[in-house]
């Protein structure tokens, strides 16, 4: 594995993220990181846009690749507390109320809220 087959694909293909260029050439995506770390060092990959996670993922921006001597795109802004927060709480709701508002129970264990039970009346003896 080389930089030119990198370099190769980028060309052929166009722009592609770090998973998309292993999964393309069969490699780890810990090799294409190397590389790819070594071909921005030498100026001739440049990062085009910066793309959220697939299928609402959390984590950070998947960079996308491309052959080219321009400057990287810039990075998008992190997100403040507040975001952070506002988004946590959107996620977590119903965890967040129902440690909020518990249920509370009087009595705990296995016949709990099973109510009273009916006394029978013993008519007759068992003659013993």
């Amino acid at each position: 594995m080389s930089m030119s087959d990198i370099l190769t694909a980028l060309d052929d293909i166009g722009p592609m993220k770090q998973r998309e260029l292993a999964t393309f050439l069969g490699l780890g995506k810990d090799t294409i990181y190397i590389q790819l770390k070594n071909l921005r060092s030498l100026g001739k990959v440049r990062i085009t846009r910066y793309e959220p996670q697939p299928d609402g993922k959390r984590g950070s921006s998947s960079l996308v690749f491309a052959i080219g001597t321009k400057e990287d795109a810039p990075k998008p802004r992190a997100k403040t507390q507040q975001e952070r927060t506002r988004s946590y709480r959107a996620r977590n709701r119903v965890k967040l109320n129902a440690k909020k508002h518990p249920v509370r129970r009087t009595a705990m264990g296995v016949w709990a809220g099973l109510g009273a039970l009916p006394v029978r009346e013993v008519t007759q003896s068992c003659g013993y």
